[in-house]
């Protein structure tokens, strides 16, 4: 792990316990001391005391909008933080708060929107792994040389800035079959491949997300309501087509798939690592959506 993400890393964990910490004082619910409660809060308490402040500020703000608006969170019973292997199940919630049969949910996020960050590799079969739509032998072929070129650079101990044309020899390569495959998939399998895609990207539960932008000091809501469980914000109409896929203007590692009733998500392909590695990532991101999926931020200056 980097320095830098090691950094992004401790913040996020800070802020769950921020987050939870509010929600416990606000609501007088119970804050179950877990693993992961203890984690986040050994992350909280390394935090300088200008960040703590904000941190806390930030939850604060987000305990009351939420109490407001959700009237489920009056009678919370108490609070878990979640362990981060419940994502690889599709459970992207970091913070629950139990209300009797209710469960709420919360993402908690610093310095970044990202709905998933995915893996691409010579033998990993997303279309399989993110949706049940097996993908083609003509993907796999396609993808196989790059990634055995990424392996030997491995293997020698290359860097990816070492990597001379990396865009044209690496990310494009992969990029484009990774298009071909998306749209040979939804052409195969339809409805089903694209509401299953978007279910594995926002997960199998519906949540609030939280960011905190720690430059602009602003801490904004948005409801990710996909399954109408929300007490906050309109039920997401799922998509059922994908209406173009293409990659963005004078980039060579970010397409951008579009999607009806006015979806629009990015993937962007990155190394995620100064060292080579042997698959890569992408970093995905909900780009625009219907006029009710709106987020609500609030100033902490």
């Amino acid at each position: 792990m980097s320095g830098s993400s090691g950094s992004q890393t401790r913040n996020g964990k800070a802020f769950e316990y921020a987050l939870a910490k509010a929600f416990e004082e606000i609501t007088k619910a119970i804050l179950v001391e877990n693993e992961a409660c203890l984690r986040a809060k050994a992350c909280f308490e390394s935090q300088n005391p200008k960040m703590q402040s904000l941190l806390e500020r930030a939850g604060a703000e987000m305990g009351m909008f939420l109490q407001a608006y959700d009237s489920n969170t009056l009678t919370s019973a108490h609070i878990s933080l979640q362990e981060d292997a419940a994502g690889i199940s599709g459970d992207v919630r970091d913070v629950i708060i139990s209300v009797q049969n209710v469960e709420i949910g919360i993402s908690a996020k610093v310095n970044h929107a990202a709905v998933k960050h995915s893996r691409l590799s010579a033998r990993l079969d997303f279309g399989q792994k993110w949706t049940g739509c097996p993908c083609s032998k003509l993907y796999f072929d396609s993808i196989e040389s790059t990634f055995c070129h990424l392996a030997k650079l491995k293997s020698e101990g290359k860097t990816f800035n070492q990597i001379e044309r990396k865009d044209d020899s690496i990310y494009l390569p992969i990029l484009a079959a990774f298009q071909d495959e998306l749209d040979r998939l939804f052409k195969e399998h339809g409805s089903v491949f694209v509401e299953n895609l978007f279910k594995y990207l926002f997960g199998r539960y519906d949540f609030y997300k939280v960011e905190l932008q720690i430059k602009e000091k602003e801490v904004s809501v948005q409801c990710v309501n996909l399954y109408g469980a929300l007490g906050y914000g309109k039920k997401w109409r799922i998509p059922d087509r994908i209406e173009r896929i293409f990659r963005v203007s004078g980039s060579k590692n970010t397409l951008l798939v579009q999607f009806n009733n006015g979806w629009q998500i990015s993937f962007r392909l990155h190394s995620a690592s100064g060292k080579v590695e042997s698959s890569l990532k992408f970093d995905i991101n909900l780009i625009a959506g219907p006029t009710y999926v709106e987020k609500h931020s609030i100033p902490l200056k």
